[in-house]
């Protein structure tokens, strides 16, 4: 179980929403998708450092709530301007309705 993290609850976050989480100085974000998935990705825009954790989800894409620009939950592929650099997005596990997410390796 190396690299993995306890991130909270499952139910601490509903459907088309996210949460933000914190560890070892760095933020990121965890977030549902409309299909029950779960998804993690580093908490910073890649166009201007805002904080993720304000923004939108839809579907499978999040949305930076200064610029609009858009990412996908999946991957961390830009989907919308003005952003062009993808966000790194870690491993996600569901266990017993606690969520872990793999941050080394």
């Amino acid at each position: 179980m190396s690299g993995w993290v306890d991130a909270g609850p499952l139910d601490a976050i509903e459907e088309e929403d996210l949460i933000r989480f914190d560890h070892d100085g760095a933020t990121y974000i965890i977030a549902r998708d409309d299909a029950d998935g779960v998804y993690a990705t580093d908490g910073l825009c890649t166009h201007e450092q805002v904080h993720l954790s304000d923004g939108f989800v839809f579907g499978c894409i999040l949305e930076c709530p200064r610029h609009q620009g858009r990412f996908d939950l999946r991957d961390g592929a830009p989907k919308g301007g003005p952003v062009t650099s993808g966000l790194r997005t870690h491993p996600v596990e569901v266990r017993d309705g606690r969520i872990f997410v793999k941050l080394n390796g």
